[in-house]
């Protein structure tokens, strides 16, 4: 097929494909459109010509069309039909979707909560944790914590929560795909990972059992993160997954990377308070300056922190902790924090429209990115580097294999303007279409 395009080339192309439902429609014109075959400009057959030789209703075609659009691919004149737009030209420079990191352009203030911070030192317990931060986190924790630790971050919370469920070289099992960092504070437990692959509820059920029959000390499961990869734990999950852990004596890190940024979500403290360490960090929230990371679960791993790292403080200093304290209490930077979810929700839905929109199969429901499938995850990356939008690919997102098929990136600091995120999702494409 050429440039010049012709309506029946178009229907022959479309009635040799294979799929027939409305995303396999759009994923046709989708790579003609990026391939260049239909220019910009082309006029479309009509929706009811199309549905009459593909054999399917007017409604599929036009549901095709839909997505299409809301790519920024086809344009509907009304009565005059449908045209192609073709991609949005935008120049990015270099784009890093790969960092997790906060827009520093939505952080609150942190003058005043370091002033409050100072003012309302009070004695911590020997855990060293500030009652003052204990009094404002509590109220927002999914179950009752029997003991409190306060990390110097969440690498370090990572790495002590690990620590209090295995030694060096002891097996722990890791819900996964999982962000690379994350990843890599689990490497630096000195844990042997093993991997939990995970459906669009959770960690699957009969992969955990498989797990176990190795033995793991912990189940490692992220409540949330900047990359949410392609997973999201719900509450039915949960249930389930405490059912099968409790009779084992396996314990359970759950990592909440986005703390405020993110709505709550089921944990299973609820069902085994004393075999659960939840880490919650603030530094998405409130900046990554403070890095203070809460530490909450049962008194027995948390007294066994404690002992493994008596000679090592590893939490932050009590005016930081009240700093966060101040910042979760104070009506200011709640609505700061409000807002900011509200562009990062914004941004990351911005993206995962825009890829759907042509034709590509994404999960974007939580955290900060957005999870795509593709067919090569190397190539697609390879392509992605010499346009200078760096991505995550799913090798990084494994600790033992990947099937290779998915890339993530991080949409927290796009722009709101939509044209980055079309931008984007047009090089995606293209580099797909052409593997």
């Amino acid at each position: 097929m050429t440039k010049s395009t012709t309506s029946s080339d178009l229907i022959e192309r479309l009635r040799e494909s294979r799929g027939r439902s409305a995303r396999d429609i759009a994923a046709t014109v989708h790579r003609l459109i990026i391939s260049g075959d239909l220019a910009p400009g082309t006029r479309l057959p009509t929706v009811r010509a199309i549905a009459v030789v593909l054999g399917v209703s007017a409604a599929t075609v036009s549901e095709a069309w839909g997505l299409l659009r809301r790519g920024g691919l086809l344009d509907s004149r009304r009565r005059n039909g449908t045209f192609v737009r073709g991609p949005v030209p935008l120049s990015l420079g270099v784009l890093d979707l790969s960092r997790p990191a906060p827009d520093s352009r939505l952080l609150p203030s942190i003058v005043a909560a370091l002033t409050s911070g100072a003012h309302e030192l009070e004695h911590a317990d020997h855990g060293g944790v500030s009652p003052v931060l204990v009094r404002a986190v509590e109220p927002e924790l999914p179950f009752p914590a029997e003991a409190w630790l306060v990390a110097d971050g969440l690498a370090a919370a990572i790495r002590c929560g690990v620590r209090a469920f295995a030694g060096p070289g002891e097996t722990i099992a890791v819900a996964a795909p999982l962000a690379p960092h994350l990843l890599d504070a689990l490497r630096g437990s000195g844990a042997h990972l093993v991997q939990v692959e995970c459906d669009g509820d959770g960690p699957r059920l009969e992969g955990l059992r498989r797990v176990l029959e190795r033995k793991p000390k912990a189940l490692v499961l992220p409540t949330s993160t900047y990359l949410a990869c392609g997973h999201s734990c719900t509450a039915q999950r949960a249930q389930e997954l405490a059912a099968e852990l409790a009779g084992t004596g396996v314990g359970v890190l759950e990592v909440d990377e986005l703390g405020p940024l993110s709505p709550r979500t089921p944990s299973l403290g609820r069902w085994l308070p004393e075999r659960v360490l939840l880490a919650r960090s603030y530094d998405g929230a409130f900046g990554p300056s403070l890095r203070v990371c809460v530490v909450v679960g049962g008194a027995a791993p948390v007294d066994r922190i404690r002992s493994r790292f008596a000679a090592d403080p590893i939490g932050p200093s009590p005016i930081l902790q009240n700093a966060v304290a101040h910042l979760i209490v104070d009506p200011v930077a709640r609505q700061a924090v409000d807002l900011a979810r509200e562009h990062y929700d914004h941004r990351r839905e911005a993206l995962g429209r825009a890829l759907v929109g042509r034709a590509l199969t994404t999960d974007h429901r939580a955290g900060l990115g957005v999870w795509v499938r593709v067919s090569d995850s190397a190539a697609v990356k390879a392509a992605l580097d010499r346009r200078g939008v760096v991505v995550i690919p799913d090798d990084r997102c494994y600790p033992e294999s990947s099937p290779g098929t998915h890339i993530g990136m991080v949409a927290g600091c796009l722009p709101d303007d939509h044209r980055t995120a079309d931008a984007v999702a047009d090089l995606v494409a293209a580099a797909n279409a052409r593997r």
